[in-house]
């Protein structure tokens, strides 16, 4: 990998930042959960964030630019390895796995949400890269290792490294016994996690959703999916990736460095396809250039995929509603559904409901003031202000006050 190439993942690591950067708050709710954890927040449940993740964001001071960066970096070291997972396959022109995973809808936008995942995803994709060695080369070290090193991310950093555990076993009989074992000690219904769910967008059930639409992770993630062009390299490493994608849509960003590497086979393929066929072009720099005209397509593409951050939740008018909510909160607590809870901690708000569970709206309403997208609100609270089908639902986004007894 030339240093060309290295910055050429650089700047694609850049662009989306800059996207997050511009958006006016935090994309994704678990973002705005970790920053007021690193603002000092009290009364958030942390008991579940693994040792060094839980010191990294402990430690990490409360300023939303060196927040938002923390994005820049798990992007580009990812990219750098999927790069080098190419180069096991390709010495000369693997690097380009590197680049052409950014097609990815779910790399580039799901490393953008900050979260105790993003400090994980660089070293499973390193797990991925040694026990795909291990394999190419016939060294059960590098097997060993990989699982190792996903042991290390799991105990410490993110505990959803638990796939990679599930995906190594069909390949090896150590991660067989390191994946029984680690049932056997979190119990055997952590396997449940890996389902999909119709309470959160991200971890919808694929196989439940139509492959047109444009917010799931089929056809509506583009030429990216052209990546399981990989199968016809019998990578079948891939094949549990795509399972649990397909199950729960918050793993589509583990299958991603499949999806770069199958594209980096399928560009290699039809330029070794032009040059058997002795297929010439008039233009002397496509003949030159024909593998750079990809790397040019995939930065059209990540811009667009940058621009589209801008169109995430929550969205100017769900920011507004919060906004307002807290002024004529007043400093005391609000009542709300559960979604809103972490905005609303952002911005200096008290909220009654937050970090997930069911039902969504709130049930118990212990506020003067009530934000929430529910249709049906108990006697007692006048609609102060109404922002039509803007909420996580589409429904719409009403703001109430108690009225005086």
């Amino acid at each position: 990998m030339k240093l060309k190439h290295i910055a050429i993942m650089a700047l694609l690591s850049l662009m989306p930042v800059i996207g997050s950067f511009i958006f006016p708050t935090l994309i994704g709710s678990d973002s705005f959960y970790f920053y007021v954890f690193s603002c000092g927040r009290e009364g958030l449940l942390t008991d579940q964030i693994p040792i060094v993740s839980k010191l990294f964001f402990e430690l990490l001071p409360c300023n939303i630019f060196l927040f938002k960066s923390i994005s820049f970096f798990a992007i580009f070291a990812s990219a750098i390895i999927v790069g080098k997972i190419g180069e096991l396959y390709n010495q000369k022109d693997g690097w380009l796995a590197g680049i052409l995973v950014f097609i990815s809808i779910a790399f580039v936008h799901g490393l953008i949400i900050i979260e105790d995942d993003i400090l994980g995803i660089p070293f499973l994709f390193a797990a991925n890269y040694f026990f795909l060695k291990g394999i190419r080369e016939k060294q059960n070290s590098s097997k060993v290792f990989a699982v190792l090193l996903t042991i290390f991310v799991g105990a410490l950093l993110w505990k959803g490294a638990l796939l990679y555990l599930v995906a190594f076993t069909f390949f090896s009989v150590f991660g067989i016994i390191v994946l029984y074992v680690s049932l056997y000690y979190i119990g055997f219904g952590s396997m449940h996690a890996l389902l999909g769910n119709d309470l959160i967008q991200e971890n919808a059930n694929a196989l439940l959703l139509s492959f047109l639409g444009s917010k799931t992770i089929g056809l509506g993630h583009g030429i990216g999916l052209l990546g399981l062009y990989v199968l016809n390299r019998r990578v079948w490493l891939a094949l549990p990736f795509l399972v649990a994608m397909l199950l729960n849509a918050k793993w589509a960003i583990h299958l991603s460095p499949f999806l770069g590497l199958g594209l980096m086979f399928l560009v290699t393929d039809l330029n070794d396809f032009r040059i058997r066929k002795g297929i010439e072009w008039r233009e002397w720099w496509a003949n030159k250039y024909f593998l750079w005209i990809f790397v040019g397509l995939v930065l059209v593409s990540t811009f667009f995929l940058s621009v589209g951050l801008l169109f995430q939740s929550p969205n100017v008018a769900q920011i507004e509603a919060v906004e307002f909510a807290v002024l004529k909160a007043n400093g005391e607590v609000i009542s709300n559904d559960w979604s809103y809870g972490y905005y609303i901690m952002f911005f200096d708000g008290n909220t009654q409901e937050f970090g997930g569970g069911w039902p969504r709206f709130s049930e118990s309403l212990q506020g003067n003031i009530l934000l929430t997208e529910n249709t049906e609100v108990e006697e007692g609270y006048r609609l102060l202000r109404v922002w039509p089908e803007a909420g996580f639902y589409g429904a719409d986004i009403k703001v109430y006050e108690k009225t005086k007894k």
